[in-house]
This record gives structure tokens, sequence and C-alpha cells, in this order.
């Protein structure tokens, strides 16, 4: 008798909902003054306005409306006035875009300005391959390089962030010469480069993987303890720094051919690549420059002592950080292509004083088109403009030790792991 009630009660609640009759909803939206309901959704804030859109398709398309974004755009613009002090050519560049599309490049360059970061991402590293010697993003590849001899590439896109591509892993690190000491890749024609000990240099091409054997093999002769430091490469020349001995390798890498063993008493620990110039930095402040096409032709200009981890180049600038001065040197040669051999470079001092104590004690610098990045021995990381106008903290921790910095955002290392920093309006 109970299961037939329940059958009984069961079926009623069915022919009700059957019952039930539709109803047109009343789109209240319709029955508003549009601008009023334009002027509602230009108070709201940003991640506000973005669910707004998800609701329906008659929101989604108010809110696209550029009267909105202008009118957040004057707001902004009346809030920091110098948002394009950095680069006035964006400026100009951002004048024939639609207003939401600038509204969302202005909000980036301002939360840039501010050290405001948007999201905190940790990128996925496998297993634990201990602490990550070194790291190199080149457009939209990062490459990592851990002390138990994996190298690790990611790739960047915008809708997923970095996702993890490959590895590599080159045997034991403790046996003679299998250890990687630098690393480096080339996004345009999709080449990771390596330096082991003993003065051998691998080349493999990304798109096969790392099951197949690299494509190019060099040697820098009979330098069993050969300690790579650093490492250039471009389309045609590759250049390594090392010690024990002191002295920079050079090779025409697609042609198998060694050009020179450049033996230094002054101990190159960094080298750059700008055309067919290699820039070699010595640890006594002494900056060499050789013609690659007659590397009997060298000038040497002094710009100061200064630790490795605290120089970078990205043509045709150059930034050196002294540790216990408040400033940072930046030096550029008078040409947009490559440095020129027959100039002398230009000094700009950019005062870090305003940050007080992420200003000093610095240990680690990134560059990357207008904009420098620190980090100082207390773990405090700092933005700068390159031509000195504005300066930013962006977050402290104790145990930050690499930077890395791209159009996408700020990467750094902290207890093995690797995070990224994400400053974009999205």
């Amino acid at each position: 008798s109970l299961q037939k009630f329940v059958k009984k009660l069961f079926f009623k609640d069915i022919q009700e909902v059957k019952n039930i009759q539709e109803y047109t909803q009343i789109n209240l939206l319709s029955e508003l003054p549009l601008e009023l309901v334009l002027d509602i959704l230009s108070r709201l804030s940003f991640e506000e306005l973005v669910q707004v859109q998800l609701t329906c398709q008659t929101l989604y398309r108010l809110a696209q409306d550029n009267w909105i974004w202008e009118r957040r755009l004057r707001i902004l613009y009346s809030s920091f006035t110098d948002i394009y002090a950095h680069n006035s050519k964006k400026l100009s560049e951002s004048l024939c875009l639609p207003p939401k599309v600038r509204y969302c490049q202005a909000i980036t360059l301002a939360n840039w300005r501010l050290g405001l970061v948007q999201r905190e991402t940790w990128l996925n590293m496998g297993h634990n391959h201990g602490e990550i010697l070194s790291i190199k993003l080149r457009e939209n590849l990062l490459v990592t390089l851990t002390e138990d001899n994996w190298v690790l590439l990611y790739q960047y896109n915008t809708d997923d962030g970095f996702q993890l591509q490959c590895k590599w892993y080159f045997g034991n690190p403790y046996l003679d010469n299998n250890r990687v000491e630098c690393l480096d890749i080339l996004p345009d024609i999709q080449i990771l480069v390596i330096a082991q000990r003993g003065s051998k240099c691998l080349f493999f091409d990304i798109n096969k993987g790392p099951r197949y054997h690299p494509i190019q093999v060099l040697k820098g002769g009979n330098h069993p303890w050969f300690v790579p430091d650093s490492i250039a490469v471009n389309q045609e020349y590759i250049a390594v720094a090392g010690r024990k001995p002191s002295a920079v390798f050079i090779w025409n890498w697609r042609k198998s051919n060694r050009l020179s063993n450049q033996a230094f008493d002054d101990q190159p620990r960094r080298l750059f690549l700008s055309g067919n110039h290699l820039i070699v930095f010595s640890t006594d402040g002494l900056l060499h420059v050789f013609d690659l096409l007659h590397l009997n032709r060298v000038i040497t200009h002094y710009v100061g002592p200064c630790n490795l981890a605290s120089v970078e180049y990205d043509t045709p600038h150059m930034i050196l950080c002294p540790s216990s001065a408040h400033r940072i040197y930046h030096f550029t040669w008078p040409t947009e292509a490559h440095i020129r051999f027959d100039k002398q470079p230009k000094r700009h001092l950019i005062c870090t004083r305003p940050l007080f104590s992420a200003a000093s004690d610095i240990v680690t610098i990134a560059l990357h088109q207008d904009r420098i990045a620190t980090v100082n021995q207390h773990g405090q990381i700092a933005l700068y403009a390159l031509n000195g106008t504005t300066a930013a903290r962006v977050l402290h921790f104790s145990d930050v030790q690499l930077l890395a910095l791209g159009r996408m955002g700020l990467l750094y290392t902290i207890n093995n792991k690797l995070c990224w920093l994400d400053f974009s309006c999205k």
C-alpha cells in the first residue's frame, strides 16, 4: 500500500509539472533608457563587467559599447597621466585601436608601472629535478636547466599560459663532461643549444623532441676541465665563455667552422651577440667588442666592475647594476639593428633610490625591451622603466634566485619552483 501511495504521489507531481504554463520573461533592459544602462555598466569594475557580458547576448552587446570604454579611458588617464612615459611611441600606436583594446592595453601598462600582479601561476615542473640553475625566455619559448641535468622546455600562448612541451636528460651530472653548464634557444628556427663541460656544444631541433640526436655537435678542443659560464647564439654564430682555462670559443655553427679560441687574462664571464659583433664582459668592468668578420679588430670600453648576474643586453641596450650602487647603468649604441663597431656607447643612469631597500644589494637583473626587473639578496623584486621614468615594488620573498622578463610578464624561481607573474588585463 505504501508503494502505491508513493507512485500515485509521484505521477501527480509529474502531471502538475506538465500543466505549468510558459511565461515570457520581461526584458527590463528594454524598458530602461539606453543612456542609463550604459552609465550603470560604466561604473562596474573591469572584473564585474567581464562577468556581466557572460549573462546574455543583450548585456554582451551593451558592454561592448564604445562609450563605456572611452569613459573608462578618460578616468584611467586622469589617474595616471604618465602611463606611456616609458615609451611614448605606444601612445601614438594605440590611437588607431578600438576603445576597448586601448583600455586593456592602458590598464596593463598601469599594472606594470605600479607592479600590480593580476595572476600568479606556478609552472608544471613534472617531477622534482632539484634546484633550477638557469632560465632563458626567448619570445614565447622558455627553457630551464636543473641541477639533475634536466632541460625543460615550455611554450607560451595567450589562452593557456606556459605549458610544458618536452624534456631532455643529459645523464648523471657527476660524471665527467656530462654536466650542462649553460643553454640558450633560437625561437625563430626552433633550435635549443646547450654547452657542457669540456667545451662541447649540442644543437637540438625542438620540433623533433628529445628522442632524436643533436643536429650539430661542436667541440672547442682538448679542454676537459673547461667550465662554460655564458653562451650566446644567433642564426650564424655561437660563442661560449668560461674558465679553466679563461677563454672564449667562437664558431660559425652552420658551417661547423671554429673561428677563434680567444684567451683572456681578465676572466670573461658574460657575452652577447649583436649582428656580426661579439660583446664580452669581464668581471673587472672591461667590455670588449669584437668584429666577427675581422677578429683582429677589437675595441674596449670600461663600464665598471659588476657581478655577472647583474649584466644584461637586449639590442641595442646594455644594463649593469653594481650591488652597492643605488643606480642602474644603461649603455646604448646609436642604432636599432645592432651595435656599431665604430661608435661609443652612450651612458644613462637610472636612479633606484625611490624604492629604498628594494634597490639595495641587487644580485640579479633582467631586461626586455623597455623594462628592467631586479631582485636583491633579500628577495625583493622591483620593476623599472628603461628610460628611468617609473619604478615599482612587485613582491617580497626571501628565496628568489633567478629572473626572466618578457612581454607576457615576469618569471622567478623560488625553492626549486618556477612562478609566472602576469600583469595583463584579460
